[in-house]
């Protein structure tokens, strides 16, 4: 099941999790989507290679650092935040 953060001012936090077996209907639903606000989203591991984060138009601030993804980090921006991959680790 994903995180969904629709509210204008949430600040969503966090840290250090695991996620697997989102998107159980295999609809594309990405494991955090943050629709306005604030995200950060540190150190957390993402176990399948689908879509990890998705930031809605509405986001003013988003930090996402030192995460572990299978294959490639797939993360959606519509946001006009520039984000840096700081210490993302990747495995190919």
């Amino acid at each position: 099941m994903s995180k969904r953060c629709k509210a204008r001012t949430v600040q969503f936090c966090n840290g250090d999790c695991t996620f697997v077996q989102w998107d159980g209907k295999a609809e594309g639903c990405s494991a955090i989507v943050a629709e306005g606000g604030a995200l950060l989203v540190r150190g957390c591991e993402f176990k399948e290679n689908k879509p990890q984060i998705e930031l809605g138009e509405a986001v003013r601030r988003a930090v996402i650092a030192e995460n572990l993804f299978p294959g490639k980090a797939r993360i959606t921006n519509r946001s006009k935040v520039v984000l840096g991959w700081s210490s993302n680790d990747t495995q190919m």
